[in-house]
Parts: C-alpha cells; sequence; structure tokens
C-alpha cells in the first residue's frame, strides 16, 4: 500500500504494482488534525468529538442485564468516545486483520490542513500508521479510522524539522532540525488498564475448539455483567492510549560554516538500526548510524554510541565519527599537479586541485578519491590553478566581477601561493590595485620562474624561489592569449658541463614547499634584479636558461629566453593555422600542438620547423593537453560539444584515437590523472577518470581507486567471489580461539578472478579489530547475524534475528516490525491494545464503532461488543439488526450443542455468500475460530486468518495455521520463500524451514540454520523431512556449493562429514585432486619468485644491498 498526497487529501492505493496501474479505485484519507503547536512542550493536540447520546432502549435493556447495578453501571460507561490528549504522545499499535475500505466522513471539529506537510511518512514497525511530518510537529495517524493517535512537538529550544526518518524495526524516529541537531524519539511502552493483563495467563491453554473461552467469560447464571470484562470500562475510557514519544538522546549541533552549508539530505544505515532497550548482549553492527549531506558537499556521519560509564543520567550518545568531504557541486576549474617520475615516486600523490565558485580550493586524492584538503584561498571565484610543485600551486582571481560587465574596467586582482600540506596561503602582489584582470599564470618546468599575463597589459615575469618581481615585458606584446614553457632548455648540455667544470651543479627542478626556505631582503632583491644571481650565506645559485612562447590575439608566436631577469625575444613568427584565431597550446619535447577557433589542430616541430593542419570536423578547439610520460604523444582535446584522444606520430601527422559527444559545455575540463587516464570535470560537479575508449557514461568503477584503508564492500566483487568471501568468514575456526587475518587472508587464492583476490585481500586486511572479535566469539547464528550485516542482507538479518529471538526470547526479543511474525502473548497483548485505542477515538461514527465491534468480536469480548451493538440509535437504520445480533450474541453465551450446529451452518452459508466478516464473527462467538481461520484462507485472507490464530487459537493450532500460511507463501504464484522461511521459525518449526530452504536452493542458510540448531540445543525432527534434506544429504548438497564458488577447503571439511552417501566419495577425491594441483602450483610460483629475487641481488652492489638489509 502507498499513499498520495494533495493540498486537501491523502489518496491510498492498495494495489500499486510497477507493471500495471492501479486498477482498484483510490480510497480517500480524511484526517482530523489538530492545532499546530507553538513550540512548547505542553502544547497539546486535541481531537474533539461529540459524546454519543444514550438512547431509552440501551438504558433499559442495561439495566436489564445489570439488575441493582444499573445506575452504578450506567455512571461508569457513559463517558466520552474520544478526549483530548496529550500533544507529545505514547506508543502502541500492532497490526490487525483486513479492515473495510470504505470511505468515512470527515470528522467535526478539524483543525488544519495539509499545505504545510512537509512530508507523509509510512511507519514500517506499525501497521496501519503513517507519520506526518509539519515543520515543528509530527502528527501519528491511524488510517484505518482516519483519525491522529499521537503527536510529537519540536522543543522551544530546537529548530525546525528538515527531515524525519523511521526506523524500520524500532520505530523510532530520528528527526533532524535545521540547524543540524539531530534528535531520536522513541515510543514509550503502552500499558494495560488494570484487569486486562489477566486474560494473558489464559493464552496457550484456551481459545481453540476446545469451547473455552479467552475473555470475557460469562457467570454462572449466563447474564452478561458489563462490569467483569477482560478489562474495566472505567479505567479504559478514563486511560490514554494515545502514542507518546520520549527524547532518547540529542547530538551536539554542527557549526554552520558558510551560507553554502545548508542541509540537502538526510538517510539512516538500513541495516544497523536496531540498538537494544536494555542492557543485554550488543552484537557489532547494532548501532544505529545517520547521515548529512551539505550544500557544500560534505557528508556527516553520526553513531548511537552507549552510555558512558561515567555518566548519572545514562542517556545514549549520538556522536559524529566523521565527516568526509566531497567536490562541491558548483562550477570549477581542476589542475592536476606534475606527473610522477623515477626521482619523485617515492613521495609522489596523484593530487588534483579544483576550484569552485566560493574561492576555495579542494585538493583531491585521485588514487583514493577522498578531498584531502578544502583551504579557503580567495574571496571570490578562483579563475586559474598552477601548481609549482607536487605539494603547494599558485591560484588568481579578481576581487571584483565587475570586469563581467564592464570589459574596460580596472579590478584588484588576487594572486596566492598555496602549500598543501599544511595550508598556508601567502599573497603575492599585495600592493597591487587599480589595474586589468589576470588572464593567465604560467609556471617554468624548473620551477624557477612563473609569469603573469594581464588582459590588455605587458606580462610579468616572477623568481618563483624569492616571490620577486624580475622583469615586465615592454608594451610592444599585450594580450597574451596562450602561453607556454619549454619542457627542456637548449642549453642544458652546455650549462651541465659548465656546471661540472666551476664545480656548480644545475639547479633542480622546484619540489620543495616554499614557505620553508628563508625569504630574501630588499637588498639581495636588487641584487638579482641587476646581476641575475643571488648570493646566500656565501652560496653561489645560478639560474638555467628557459624558454617559453607566447601567443598574441594575431595569432603571432615570440619566443623568449629568460635568464634570471634577463628576459630575450628570439623571434617572431606567423604559425601557419587557418586563419582562425588560436585558442590553445600543449608542448612536450619537440612537438607544438595548436588548436584555434575553427576546430584546427596544427602539429609543429621546433627542431625541424615543420607543420602539419589537420581539421577536426568539430567547433573551436578550447584546449589540448599531452599525456604524461616519455614517448607518449597522446593528447585530450577538449571542444565544446565533444572530448576527442588524438596521437602526435613521428611522421609530423595527427590521428584521431577516440571521441566522445557531449551535450554542449557538458564538460568543463579535462586533464591526464596518468598517461593512460584521461581526467574529465563535468558540469554537473562530478569529475571521472576514464579509460583510453572514452566510455560515454561517466563513471569511475570503485574498484580502480587505491584505498588507505579498504572499506569493506563485497558488492563491487563478482557474485561467485562474494560468495566465497561470505563461506571464508562464515567457516573460521571455533570460538574462543584467536584468528589471524593473514591466515584467512591467504585461503583468498582460490578466487578466480586476481583482481577479486587482491581486493578481498584489502577488503579483510583493513577490517575493524571490533569485527575480528565479534567473528570470533559468536556462535553460527550470530556470527550469520553479523556477516549479513557486512554483506547488507536484508534478508538475512530477519531471518537470524527471528532464530536468535527463538533460542534466547528474553534477551533477543523482537522489535515491532516482525509484526505478525511476533510471539503469541505479545502480539495479541499489542491487538488489545489496539483495539482498546480504536474504541477510545470512535466517537458517535458508525463505521468506527463497527470497526472495533469486529475487533472485540475476534479477540473474545462479547460483552463489549454487546455494548456497541446497544449503542446504535433508533434512527439508524441498522438500529434492528444491531439489536437482534446483541440478542444473538448474548444468547449464545451458554453453550448449546444444538445452538452451535445452528450458528455454523449460518455462517457457513454467510460466507459462501460472500460475507466473510459476518460468518467469521459467528464463528468466533460460538468458539470456532480455527473453523474461522480456514475459512479466511480459503477467501485468500491471509493475513486476518493468521491475526485471528494469534489473538484466539492455542499454540498448537496457531502453529497450523502459520505454516499453511508458509506453504501459500512459498508458491511460485506468491514467491515470498524468506518471509515463508522466518514464518515458520515464528513458530519453531525448525525442519519444516530448513526443508523449505534446502528444496528452493538456498543451501547456505539451510546448512547454517541446521547446525545453529544443533548448537543452541534444539531438538529437529529429522524423520519427518524427506530423506534428500536430512543432515548427510545436506552437508553434501553444501560441499558441492562450497566447491562451485571456489572455496575447495571447506568443502572437503563437509564432504568429510557426509561420507555416509555414496556420492561422497567421488566429489572427496575430486576436491583433492584440486587442492593438491593449486598446492603445487603455488609452490611453484613461490619457487620463481623466490629465484628472481636471488638472481637480482647477484646483481646489485654491495653498497645497495647495505641499504636494503637495513
Amino acid at each position: 500500500m502507498t499513499h498520495v498526497v494533495t493540498l486537501e487529501h491523502l489518496w491510498l492505493v492498495d494495489d500499486l504494482n510497477p507493471a500495471r496501474a492501479p486498477q482498484a479505485p483510490l480510497r480517500r484519507l480524511d484526517v482530523n488534525l489538530p492545532h499546530a503547536p507553538g513550540g512548547g512542550t505542553n502544547s497539546q493536540a486535541q481531537t474533539p468529538t461529540e459524546n454519543p447520546r444514550r438512547s431509552r432502549l440501551l438504558s433499559g435493556v442495561q439495566a436489564m442485564f445489570q439488575g441493582a447495578n444499573s445506575s452504578q453501571a450506567n455512571a461508569g460507561t457513559t463517558v466520552s468516545g474520544s478526549h483530548s490528549h496529550h500533544g507529545s504522545g505514547a506508543s502502541g499499535s500492532g497490526a490487525g486483520g483486513d479492515q473495510p475500505s470504505s470511505e468515512m466522513d470527515l470528522m467535526p471539529g478539524g483543525y488544519g490542513n495539509l499545505t504545510d506537510c512537509q512530508a507523509v511518512l509510512h511507519d514500517p514497525a506499525h501497521r496501519y500508521q503513517l507519520v506526518l511530518v509539519f515543520p515543528r510537529h509530527v502528527v501519528v495517524v491511524d488510517f484505518v479510522i482516519q483519525q491522529v493517535i499521537g503527536t510529537a512537538v519540536v522543543e522551544r529550544s530546537l529548530a525546525g524539522l528538515f527531515a524525519v526518518r523511521i526506523c524500520r524495526l524500532t520505530g523510532r524516529l530520528v528527526c533532524l532540525h535545521d540547524s543540524g541537531v539531530i534528535t531520536v524519539r522513541q515510543r514509550k511502552p503502552f500499558t494495560l488498564p488494570q484487569g486486562v493483563d489477566d486474560s494473558k495467563s489464559q493464552l496457550g491453554s484456551s481459545g481453540g475448539s476446545d469451547g473455552s473461552r479467552l475473555c470475557g467469560e460469562s457467570d454462572s447464571s449466563g447474564t452478561i455483567s458489563l462490569l467483569t470484562p477482560s478489562w474495566l470500562h472505567q479505567s479504559a475510557r478514563a486511560a490514554q492510549f494515545d502514542v507518546h514519544y520520549d527524547t532518547l538522546t540529542t547530538s551536539d549541533p554542527y557549526r554552520m560554516v558558510t551560507r553554502n552549508s545548508r542541509i540537502v539530505a538526510f538517510a539512516l544505515c538500513p541495516t544497523q538500526q536496531t540498538d537494544s532497550n536494555d542492557d543485554r548482549k550488543i552484537l557489532w553492527g547494532e548501532s544505529l548510524r545517520a547521515a548529512i549531506v551539505l550544500q557544500d558537499g560534505r557528508t556527516l556521519f553520526y553513531k548511537m554510541l552507549p552510555p558512558a560509564k561515567d555518566s548519572k543520567l545514562g542517556k545514549r550518545r549520538l556522536v559524529l565519527t566523521a565527516a568526509l568531504e566531497t567536490l562541491s557541486t558548483l562550477p570549477h576549474c581542476m589542475k592536476m599537479c606534475p606527473p610522477v617520475t623515477f626521482k619523485n615516486w617515492k613521495t609522489y600523490r596523484p593530487l588534483l586541485a579544483c576550484a569552485v565558485g566560493t574561492g576555495n580550493v579542494q585538493v583531491l586524492n585521485v588514487a583514493t578519491g577522498a578531498v584531502e584538503r578544502n583551504i579557503c584561498v580567495h574571496t571570490t571565484a578562483v579563475r586559474g590553478i598552477e601548481w609549482t610543485g607536487l605539494t603547494s600551486f599558485l591560484s588568481f582571481a579578481n576581487a571584483t566581477l565587475q570586469v563581467q560587465s564592464t570589459q574596460n574596467s580596472n579590478i584588484k586582482n588576487e594572486l596566492n601561493l598555496t602549500e598543501v600540506t599544511s595550508g598556508r596561503v601567502r599573497q603575492i602582489r599585495s600592493d597591487r590595485a587599480d589595474e586589468k584582470p589576470i588572464e593567465l599564470v604560467a609556471v617554468s618546468k624548473y620551477g624557477q620562474y612563473f609569469i603573469v599575463a594581464f588582459k590588455d597589459q605587458p606580462f610579468e615575469l616572477w623568481d618563483l624561489r624569492n616571490l620577486s618581481l624580475l622583469s615586465t615585458v615592454s608594451q610592444n606584446f599585450r594580450s597574451i592569449s596562450c602561453l607556454e614553457w619549454s619542457p627542456r632548455s637548449a642549453l642544458r648540455r652546455k650549462h651541465s658541463e659548465m656546471g661540472e667544470e666551476a664545480g656548480i651543479a644545475s639547479p633542480p627542478k622546484q619540489t620543495e614547499p616554499i614557505f620553508l626556505k628563508p625569504p630574501a631582503n630588499d637588498q639581495q632583491d636588487t641584487q638579482a634584479v641587476e646581476n641575475g644571481k643571488k648570493t646566500s650565506k656565501g652560496q653561489h645559485q645560478q639560474f638555467v636558461k628557459e624558454h617559453f612562447l607566447a601567443i598574441d590575439a594575431q595569432s603571432k608566436v615570440c619566443f623568449f629566453t629568460v635568464e634570471g631577469s634577463v628576459l630575450k625575444s628570439n623571434m617572431r613568427i606567423l604559425v601557419p593555422v587557418s586563419s582562425g584565431s588560436i585558442t590553445c597550446t600543449a608542448w612536450k619535447a619537440d612537438k607544438l600542438v595548436l588548436g584555434d577557433s575553427d576546430g584546427n589542430l596544427s602539429l609543429w616541430d621546433i627542431t625541424t620547423k615543420k607543420s602539419e593542419t589537420t581539421p577536426s570536423q568539430r567547433g573551436a578547439v578550447r584546449k589540448v593537453v599531452f599525456a604524461p610520460g616519455r614517448g607518449n604523444m597522446k593528447i585530450i582535446v577538449l571542444f565544446q560539444d565533444a572530448v576527442e584522444l588524438w596521437e602526435a606520430t613521428a611522421d609530423h601527422t595527427m590521428n584521431r584515437l577516440t571521441s566522445l559527444k557531449t551535450g554542449r559545455g557538458e564538460v568543463s575540463h579535462v586533464d591526464w590523472a596518468g598517461s593512460m587516464r584521461p581526467l574529465l570535470a563535468w558540469a554537473n560537479g562530478t569529475i571521472t577518470i576514464m579509460d583510453m575508449e572514452l566510455k560515454p557514461h561517466p563513471a569511475s568503477s570503485i574498484a580502480d581507486y587505491f584505498f588507505e584503508e579498504m572499506p569493506f564492500l563485497p558488492a563491487i566483487l563478482s557474485p561467485n567471489s562474494a560468495l566465497h568471501l561470505k563461506a571464508i568468514l562464515q567457516h573460521l575456526p571455533c570460538s574462543q580461539q584467536e584468528v589471524d587475518p593473514l591466515a584467512v587472508m591467504s585461503s583468498l587464492r582460490s578466487f578466480v578472478n586476481s583482481e577479486d583476490t587482491a581486493l578481498a585481500r584489502s577488503m579483510l586486511a583493513d577490517l575493524e579489530p571490533e569485527v575480528w572479535e565479534a567473528l570470533v566469539k559468536a556462535s553460527v547464528a550470530e556470527r550469520a547475524l553479523i556477516i549479513a550485516r557486512l554483506f547488507g542482507d536484508d534478508e538475512a538479518i530477519r531471518f537470524w534475528t527471528m532464530f536468535e529471538s527463538l533460542v534466547d526470547p528474553v534477551r533477543r526479543s523482537l522489535p515491532p516490525s516482525f509484526d505478525l511474525l511476533l510471539p503469541q502473548k505479545e502480539y495479541r497483548r499489542t491487538q488489545l491494545y489496539r483495539a482498546m485505542l480504536h474504541e477510545s477515538k470512535r466517537g458517535s461514527n458508525y463505521q468506527l464503532t463497527q470497526c472495533c465491534l469486529d475487533e472485540f468480536l475476534l479477540l473474545g469480548d462479547t460483552d463489549r461488543a454487546v455494548q456497541l451493538l446497544l449503542e446504535t440509535e433508533p434512527p439508524n437504520p441498522h438500529f434492528t439488526h444491531d439489536a437482534l445480533r446483541a440478542c444473538l450474541i448474548a444468547c449464545l453465551k451458554t453453550e448449546n450443542a444444538s445452538q452451535s450446529s445452528v450458528v455454523k451452518l449460518v455462517a457457513t452459508n454467510l460466507i459462501a455468500s460472500g460475507d466473510t466478516q459476518l460468518g467469521v464473527q459467528l464463528l468466533c462467538v460460538i468458539n470456532k475460530a480455527l473453523d474461522a481461520c480456514r475459512y479466511l484462507q480459503s477467501n485468500a485472507q491471509w493475513d486476518k486468518s493468521v491475526w485471528l490464530a494469534k489473538c484466539s487459537l492455542s499454540r498448537v493450532e496457531q502453529c497450523d495455521v502459520v505454516c499453511k500460511w508458509a506453504e501459500h507463501l512459498s508458491l511460485v504464484a506468491t514467491n515470498q520463500r524468506t518471509k515463508a522461511a522466518v514464518a515458520l521459525l515464528s513458530v519453531a518449526e525448525v525442519g519444516r524451514c530448513i526443508q523449505l530452504l534446502a528444496a528452493n536452493q538456498m543451501l547456505e542458510r539451510a546448512m547454517l540454520l541446521a547446525d545453529a540448531a544443533e548448537e543452541a540445543g534444539l531438538q529437529i525432527e529429522w524423520d519427518k523431512i524427506k530423506e534428500e534434506y536430512r543432515p548427510a544429504a545436506l552437508r553434501l548438497k553444501y560441499a558441492r556449493y562450497l566447491h562451485a564458488i571456489g572455496n575447495s577447503e571447506a568443502a572437503l571439511s563437509f564432504c568429510m562429514k557426509a561420507l555416509d552417501m555414496p556420492e561422497a566419495e567421488d566429489l572427496k577425491k575430486e576436491i583433492e585432486i584440486i587442492l593438491e594441483d593449486s598446492t603445487s602450483l603455488i609452490a611453484h610460483h613461490r619457487h620463481l619468485q623466490l629465484t628472481r629475487q636471488r638472481a637480482s641481488l647477484r646483481r646489485t652492489p654491495h653498497s645497495q644491498l647495505a641499504l636494503i638489509n637495513d
């Protein structure tokens, strides 16, 4: 069942099916909403209804039944059908049978509407209940009676509600407020009025077809006493049955740093919501976990912890366990750090700097996919980033955005140098103002210089090591559109020889953080400008001569030579391209690639002065980037609506490798994460690492990342490998023994896929120590439950939770979400409370009264049912019918075989004619509840039959009804075999459950259930189970299953236990042969590895051997 919300009503859809449109008409739900509370805890939600009028007939019949106590009884029973209740209300509900689907009228006295409703949630832990979320309160509605049964109000000290999530198992309300505070509210356990619990003791010994009653017994005279039913009406009327919530815990408020820290999403972990309410043993994974996603991309993770040992209040704690930085969704530019080389591979980290529109720069580790730094660098949007080394970068921004509207206006530029490791930001050119905006920043390949180019203004040459200005280009060369530094120096060899002769080595490329070097004083900067050299502490330093080219708006290229502060212009030529202006360049080795506005790519050989122009048949070229790696001449080209990979060949031609068609402006930036890994930044804020084929779906596989701590994610493995890993964890050594994770990892050698083997080993190596401890000390069932939580298997979690409750019902009580599968006493108690709740809310509505009448008759309280029938007013067209029904029920209080036969015949005819509800009521009145359950099952009302069996039958008869229900669930047409297995477990039919699981090829769960039952001491009648599902045959089937998924070691162990079967010997020989072959193969690989190591050691010099030994 689902619901549709409109401005005025709620509409219920009963037959929602993804394969077809709903066939049944929508059912309108009119809810009598309370007043919107003012925000205080003392606010009340009222549901005013008018008191039912007492008729003269009711008084007369009541006096006839009660005799002398008429006046007292009348005074005790004449109360309001509905009361005003406290607004923060508490608990109780449950499941019932099938209810009438007719539309009920709107109750008088309604307040409020649905226009302010933020969300409507179905409570998965309590059937037939909806939760309506408003800004300052939460309303709980029972849509069977269409009444508000509880309200939870937000305290005055807290902000309004952003979202509410309901725990699937416990029904807790996890409320997220606008301020970032999380509150967990739990329902108060309901208490029945005095006298109600007395009927529980009779359950299990009566209530079946033996003629005994559960409640509402008549006295010896056969008259009905309205003051001696299963509960006292005075206390039932006066009691408050509304749902009340208590605040279980409240998290600390999270500081919202900027306006972009608003909350955008909230979620709960679906498999970890079963935190216990008592001091019983808590298994791993039972703590509630929540996550909050902020607008700036951060994700906050919360976990509920038990009370601290020194806590006097003993309240649970909801603490922030982690904060995950993610990429912002705002538009950004990006730049990859310098590539890995033989000199920096020991300290290299693949860092990607991403600039967002807020002025922050996020540093992303491409190998792990995690944001390592989020540094606030600028006050406005970052326009460009240029790395100066492996851990530092330059970035620039414009302090005002007026340049977009007024092109000729001067602004204040921001140029900063940021060190990633410490997060320190240093301003450059802070004393400049009222100038043209910066267009680009380029750092030389050796890390000595960087150039700052402006719009319609000469560019500047800076010393990167001292952050001092070296030179400014003359006014003749302005408006630079592209600038590229030469990857190699033409005088490199000459300077190297001069350095060897003079004892001076050429300075290496800048890789250390600039902040670690002492700043130079003004006098030294002046000497550096004059002489092109710098003297510091008696050491003589020399600049390496470097080259760069600059292209102006007229497509003119000018080559420059830089040595110290000396800047020389070598030549100025017109590049042989088409008439379009040059938009981007890339320079690697002796190859220079230029892209123009007409979509042409020009390859220019610097050494031979040869050029070749290749049209791309697309629009303007936005960016070209060479792939890293010596000899790797692949190029990624970004167009307005496409991304292409090209390759520059040795014969001066350009070949297109592959292309990716995108939307216009969908890709904002391109780069290289590695020699074979293109990097694409999309307009929606995602960054994708792609392969050389440029697959059309921009998604990065999580298996491609290299995590420092690998999370346990079995979903990234192949299905066969995931099952293999699950079997390895399940069959660890016996409890009370320590397990070495390395020994467990060694058993992963039989994985078919080598990549899955590496991933599985990483998962086990980084698995939390408390998880290993829990797995080792747990029993078979507890270990299966922990593994189910690790793998996120909801069905397995539900199954093993039911088994744990079967073994130890006191310490492992079931949560209310199990509904019809709850223990019989607990379920009946829940339905008694639900019936009283409905009766207290009915008011004078006739249909609600009939609904309560049906519940009371099926629960066995005929006295209260008669009273409800007598309340029908004479103007009601059903007055005579209800009066006769009251007389019939009163007469059937005495046992009479002839009466029972006649009533049973009438009930059978009513059911055959289609009036199933009335026929079932008559059967329950004459204590034929088992027959009523069978009739309900024959009419496909399975839920109501189980409801009636749980509330009215003895344990043996109830077990029979549930087993028939399980058979129905296991049919092919129904296809709910897992639910059928849990239903069989709920009535302790372990043997039937094993047979059902094994027959449906759920061999793992069947075998584990058999072992767990044997460990727990449960008796299984194997004689009633088919021969093919008995222990020996079951172990053989399970051994074949383990052998099929690759776990030959465990398969051999189970095969040895099934040697009574003739087929077990053949399987045993097959597994032993495979194990011997794999063992010999592993030994051969190890021998080859040792041989290679010894050979490499013989070729290693003694100096390196000493370092290796150290």
